[in-house]
């Protein structure tokens, strides 16, 4: 690994698995000339030479093309006893002081990037399949740490949230306890778990008996969807110089249309949320969910809610 200092007091960090391929970075871009003459040393000849890299460094990369296919240490270089022991220990103690500080920086450079989401053009690159997804695009724009947020469990100072959460819970118990062939026939059990939506065969019945772990996590992925939808509709839109700009957008609804079902059956929510009738929400709460599984897709699928939550 090269250990060049670059004008920003920084080391260089390139970094390559053959000798020659690293002497021939230090030579184009440092300046960097062999003291060895051509031929081979004489014998007894062990004198050292000052080099500009490092050598024993861990490495690795994502892939093997684009900008992941570049190396990074994954660990430091051992120091040279033998080096320490003739002297050079303050310059190795030097080297590895400062490329602690360069992985530092990298990785903060790393991080940052990271919290900020924006739609990656290079086909070479794993990004093909978020760019096919979309969801990147659309969510440009926006930070992804209040992103999260918005999926995060109700605090007791969002009370409301909290029994539109509980009510959801309730409406897939029950929904799991009538998905038996005695209550809802095994015409329909077979119905639904034909191949058309994700079954193996058409001839197997769905099987609800799922454990309570299974219930908690499956409940789960629904719950995200409502915090998102509930604590993002009312706000405004994102508009496109923002989602096109350098600063990172919170506080913004993402471009997803609520249809006038899902609309009137938000208001509704509300409404009985003044009310003590537990069982009168968790019917409107399905009602909800129904109307979020009936949206339209046009030559958008993102401007359903539900589908922007799943982003």
């Amino acid at each position: 690994m090269c250990i060049k200092a670059t004008p920003t007091h920084e080391a260089c960090g390139h970094i390559n698995q053959q000798l020659k391929h690293i002497q021939e970075h230090c030579r184009k871009k440092h300046g960097w000339e062999n003291p060895r003459r051509r031929g081979r040393q004489s014998q007894g000849s062990s004198a050292r030479y000052p080099t500009m890299w490092v050598e024993g460094v861990a490495c690795q990369k994502f892939q093997s093309t684009g900008r992941l296919g570049r190396l990074f240490a994954v660990s430091q270089p051992q120091p040279d006893t033998h080096a320490i022991d003739r002297g050079d220990g303050d310059i190795q103690r030097a080297i590895v002081v400062s490329l602690s500080q360069a992985t530092v920086d990298v990785e903060a450079r790393e991080k940052e990037k990271q919290d900020h989401i924006e739609a990656d053009q290079d086909r070479y690159l794993f990004h093909a399949w978020l760019d096919r997804a979309g969801w990147a695009k659309h969510l440009q724009g926006f930070h992804r740490g209040w992103l999260l947020t918005t999926i995060q469990k109700p605090g007791p100072e969002e009370k409301a949230l909290g029994r539109v959460c509980w009510a959801l819970r309730m409406v897939i118990y029950q929904a799991q306890q009538s998905s038996r062939p005695g209550v809802v026939g095994m015409a329909a059990m077979t119905y639904i778990n034909r191949r058309e939506m994700g079954g193996t065969t058409n001839e197997k019945p769905f099987h609800a008996r799922q454990t309570e772990k299974t219930m908690i996590k499956y409940s789960g992925w629904w719950l995200e969807i409502v915090r998102y939808i509930w604590r993002t509709h009312a706000l405004p839109e994102i508009s496109r110089k923002e989602r096109e700009g350098e600063e990172e957008v919170q506080g913004k609804r993402p471009p997803y249309q609520l249809t006038v079902q899902q609309a009137a059956s938000l208001r509704k929510i509300e409404a009985i949320l003044d009310e003590e009738q537990e069982e009168k929400l968790e019917k409107s709460v399905l009602t909800f969910v129904l109307h979020l599984l009936d949206h339209p897709l046009g030559d958008n699928e993102y401007s359903s809610a539900l589908i922007s939550a799943m982003a």
